[in-house]
């Protein structure tokens, strides 16, 4: 039945009231603090992002406050998010980990990351490294993969999950190496590095920005990046693909969030002023310092890229054989 001609002015009264509500909500945004929820233990990606917060709030001019909300290989706190008000007042940095293999990996994931989130922006890329304990008598990669054949089934090597970057490393260097290592999981990123330091595991795939300091100590030997370059400023440290061509490093990346359904004005507001705060000297180079590759990229960007992860890294999982928890 079509509409007369009052009601479809009626309708069109309501859409124009409800777009100028959302505009004028956008250009009043923010009013309060927001809270940028990292679903990991401290000591891992809000470590880095606190350095970017600060000349975020600057941005916005309101308080940025990072809350750690661990759990459940970052369910727990992506859950919360997911769950939240769409104001843009409660958003989510989290890993390809987390968005990524946890979904292909578990059938009790509780929420789609495509369906359940707004992407924001991609923040960016941790360096990632093949690190081993000093017991380990290997200097080079190749020495490395040299002892592993020597012993079979004796390494071990820790991660931060399974199905996180650094599990999937793993399982990629021990296929394109033809090398046999037992899979260690834990709760995050401090809980791994200790696990290295003290010896508990053999070798680990962590972020430059986590072991860097302990390797200029001696306490860890890095032997390579699973970059094919090496870090400015390091190029000592060789490519791991020097030693095993046909290395490919997981899908790596850390970005921001919201709810699903926030208002597109809100999410280009939030977007530009996380550009805006990476371009800053001060923040580029603290992160630099730090082995942190600054990735800035666009809502559509980020979304098509989790689209094509999707689909690649659910063809690795199948290829690597991990099976799906219940």
């Amino acid at each position: 039945m079509p509409l007369s001609k009052s009601s479809l002015m009626a309708l069109v009264v309501a859409v124009c009231g409800a777009f100028a509500a959302s505009t004028a909500f956008a250009q009043a945004y923010p009013t309060k603090p927001i809270q940028v929820v990292v679903p990991f233990p401290p000591g891992g990606s809000d470590a880095n992002f606190r350095i970017v917060s600060a000349k975020l709030s600057e941005e916005l001019g309101k308080p940025i406050v990072v809350v750690n909300r661990p759990g459940a290989s970052g369910v727990i706190g992506s859950e919360y998010v997911a769950r939240a008000e769409p104001d843009g007042y409660v958003l989510l940095l989290t890993t390809s980990s987390t968005m990524i293999t946890r979904k292909l990996l578990s059938k009790a994931t509780p929420f789609d990351p495509l369906k359940d989130f707004t992407a924001i922006g991609q923040v960016y890329e941790s360096v990632l490294t093949l690190a081993v304990h000093p017991s380990v008598p290997a200097k080079t990669v190749e020495e490395f993969i040299a002892y592993a054949k020597r012993n079979p089934g004796k390494l071990t090597f820790g991660s931060i999950g399974v199905g996180s970057a650094y599990h999937l490393d793993g399982e990629i260097l021990k296929r394109t190496a033809g090398i046999d290592m037992i899979h260690v999981p834990y709760k995050g990123t401090g809980p791994v590095m200790t696990a290295l330091l003290g010896g508990e595991v053999h070798a680990a795939f962590p972020s430059l920005s986590n072991i860097g300091q302990m390797h200029d100590a001696g306490k860890v030997r890095i032997l390579a990046f699973l970059d094919p370059s090496s870090f400015p400023g390091m190029s000592h440290i060789p490519s791991i693909n020097r030693a095993v061509p046909s290395f490919t490093k997981a899908t790596n990346w850390i970005a921001l969030f919201g709810p699903a359904r926030m208002p597109k004005a809100v999410v280009a507001r939030l977007n530009s002023a996380v550009r805006a705060s990476l371009e800053s000297p001060q923040v580029r180079k603290a992160l630099e310092s730090r082995g942190v590759l600054i990735r800035p990229g666009s809502p559509e960007q980020l979304a098509d890229r989790m689209r094509k992860d999707l689909i690649e890294t659910g063809k690795l999982i199948k290829e690597l054989g991990i099976p799906m928890e219940d």
